[in-house]
């Protein structure tokens, strides 16, 4: 039940881009499943018999089934309902699709990389990663999903190389406050620099 909340905050937070991946709708009614099969739970437990818990077992288990099938998405659900041919044919299928995406995640990586670090982008003290989906060429789920995967993040990356800036200014100009080099190095102020540099120190621990 935890797992089901975690995926409808997730979907909330539009991290799923195809609603098949996972049934909203359908998540919250799962929610509601105890109450469901409250009737079903009672009898044995008051009657104490082994003959009513039997017969109570066989609807529980045809919910469960039902329950995994419909939450599942829709192409492990494929899978699971064709034969062994079709599951070698779609694991083929799936294969190119990964090597697809794989590759197109690599161009997205480089482009990333182009923008934000060689052309100095993370110096922008209000980027944000809608400056960089037409750049990039991709939408925003494809872009957040390659910065997760290739540099841990968009906030954890940009102020990375912001915290590394701001040693390197900081070296160069010795007699420069501590507000100025965060400045220079992306940051609106000192204690954006603090806070980023908490942040990402917790993370890491």
């Amino acid at each position: 039940m935890w797992r089901v909340w975690q995926c409808i905050a997730e979907a909330r937070d539009d991290n799923y881009s195809n609603p098949d991946d996972f049934p909203v709708r359908y998540a919250r009614r799962v929610w509601l499943s105890p109450l469901y099969l409250t009737p079903f739970i009672w009898p044995p437990l008051l009657t104490d018999s082994p003959r009513v818990m039997a017969w109570m077992l066989v609807p529980l288990s045809v919910f469960n089934i039902a329950l995994l099938i419909n939450v599942m998405p829709a192409w492990r659900h494929g899978i699971i309902m064709s034969d062994s041919e079709d599951q070698d044919v779609y694991s083929e299928e799936e294969s190119r699709e990964h090597d697809l995406m794989e590759e197109r995640m690599n161009e997205i990586a480089l482009k990333i990389e182009e923008y934000v670090k060689d052309n100095q982008g993370y110096l922008d003290a209000h980027l944000k990663m809608e400056q960089l989906v037409d750049y990039c060429g991709t939408n925003r789920t494809y872009l957040s999903r390659t910065f997760k995967e290739r540099f841990g993040g968009f906030f954890n990356y940009v102020n990375k190389l912001r915290l590394e800036q701001y040693e390197r200014y900081m070296q160069q100009h010795p007699g420069t406050t501590k507000d100025i080099a965060a400045q220079k190095a992306g940051f609106s102020s000192y204690q954006a620099y603090y806070k980023a540099c908490q942040r990402l120190k917790k993370e890491e621990s």
